[in-house]
């Protein structure tokens, strides 16, 4: 049997899935709901069906849709001719073997919002034109424009048509779209082998996208802006651009068990240390923070890149340690980077090593032919009794700094130590009342060739160095 997909890509996130090969990234659950919000845009998606009235339901009563129904011929009365009747569905008098797919979109936000939804039809083994003849769609092309890519995709070794319906309209907070796509039938004419093509368990996938409206003068323009044009090759089923989202601890460990996109949805609490060791994975903080809670005598780093893993820390998130927390080597971010090929890149996000006692000695170490690459981020450490760098390399690895801020205004210790004689090359970044290159383990740590150190004593009267391009 195929296995059900049905998920929300957003500027805001929902999914809603079964187990299969592009959800692998997913809760291993029969459904399972996460929200991501970017900004200040949050969305439902829903897809429903009506209640078979000799079931006891009313007409209008709704039930959540059932995927992989069976697809078998409609049977139509002479008469029958599309049309839909007020709630606009085809008139179930003059129609039979069609199947419910009602598919909206609810604002569940404070802001307007511009939303889409692509929607992906199993083609059943026919180039487009057959598909077309052979299965009948009622969509709404009213309150919905519809764009089609006539190149089947392959999801899961299954052939799909992809339809993006946009809502032509803001949708205003507490409002539902009208349906996008509400029936599917199978054309009368189809026989056996079409049905065997279609085969007992038709699959539709739904996944509705929203962007903020304001800022924006149409629908298209806003989407467009905010994701990427859909096409054969960059669609939101490709199993890669699928997230892992992270509610709590064991999401976590199970994210960097698999390695991928993962996305934060909470903040959390990190009581012991976590091993990232798969190529290619990327954290998205989405604005949370992680706060290190690791009471221990001994290097309480939170996060370890080791045997060839690569970590990428984005999203605008904070790591923080509990107040009073009182560690050794308390490293806020951590990086304990091991092994050759292991590499960890930040490029943003804010790092506070500002309590506990002993907190933050070394807020980023390096070590053993491991790389850290810094593009930006705020690394902030003060109010700290004891001594401990803000950046440490050691030991064969290697740091390259690229952007950032960084200051360290504890009892005592570097903003960067290259201890052991390992390099940190800076090419970018502002360092506050520490010269790189300079201040401490100059020729190990040093300014590339081909940028040069500025200086400005601003108002708090804190010297700031500011790396930059030579002229």
């Amino acid at each position: 049997m195929k296995k059900i997909i049905v998920f929300l890509l957003v500027v805001s996130i929902t999914a809603a899935v079964a187990v299969g090969g592009t959800v692998a990234y997913l809760r291993d659950t029969d459904s399972d709901v996460n929200v991501r919000t970017i900004g200040y845009v949050h969305i439902r998606q829903d897809e429903h069906e009506r209640v078979d009235p000799e079931t006891g339901g009313a007409d209008t009563s709704l039930q959540e849709y059932q995927n992989l129904k069976p697809l078998i011929p409609m049977v139509t009365e002479k008469d029958f001719d599309w049309k839909a009747d007020e709630g606009g569905f085809w008139d179930p008098a003059k129609i039979n073997n069609e199947h419910d797919k009602i598919i909206t979109v609810s604002n569940t936000g404070d802001y307007k919002a511009y939303v889409r939804t692509i929607i992906a039809f199993e083609a059943g083994g026919y180039a487009w034109e057959q598909f077309q003849e052979k299965l009948h769609l009622n969509i709404n092309a009213t309150d919905w424009s519809w764009e089609w890519l006539t190149k089947a995709i392959i999801i899961d070794q299954n052939a799909f048509f992809v339809a993006t319906a946009t809502y032509k309209t803001p949708l205003a907070p507490g409002q539902t779209t009208t349906p996008s796509l509400r029936q599917i039938a199978l054309d009368s004419s189809a026989g056996n082998a079409d049905v065997d093509l279609f085969g007992a368990d038709y699959l539709v996938l739904a996944s509705s996208q929203a962007i903020q409206a304001k800022g924006f003068h149409t629908p298209q323009e806003a989407l467009t802006a905010g994701f990427e044009t859909i096409t054969a090759e960059q669609h939101p089923f490709l199993s890669e651009a699928l997230p892992c989202y992270i509610h709590d601890w064991d999401d976590f460990q199970a994210f960097a068990a698999r390695g991928g996109y993962g996305i934060l949805m909470e903040d959390l609490e990190i009581t012991t240390y976590t091993v990232f060791n798969r190529p290619d994975t990327l954290l998205d903080m989405n604005g949370h923070t992680i706060y290190n809670n690791m009471h221990s005598t001994r290097h309480s780093y939170i996060f370890r890149v080791d045997y060839g893993g690569e970590l990428t820390i984005t999203g605008n998130g904070k790591f923080i340690p509990i107040q009073d927390l009182n560690t050794f080597n308390g490293l806020i971010l951590t990086c304990l980077v091991t092994k050759e090929g292991s590499k960890l890149t930040i490029e943003n996000g804010y790092f506070d090593a500002s309590h506990g006692d002993y907190t933050a000695n070394i807020m980023v170490q390096c070590q053993s032919k491991g790389t850290v690459i810094i593009n930006g981020g705020e690394f902030i450490r003060k109010d700290c009794p004891d001594a401990g760098d803000l950046i440490y390399s050691l030991t064969g690895g290697h740091i390259d700094i690229n952007g950032g801020l960084f200051r360290n205004d504890g009892a005592s210790g570097y903003v960067l130590n290259a201890g052991g004689g390992s390099p940190i090359t800076v090419r970018g970044g502002t360092f506050v009342n520490h010269r790189p290159g300079v201040d401490q383990d100059p020729g190990t740590i040093r300014v590339a060739e081909g940028y040069k150190t500025i200086s400005e004593v601003r108002e708090d009267g804190n010297t700031y160095y500011t790396v930059v391009p030579e002229e």
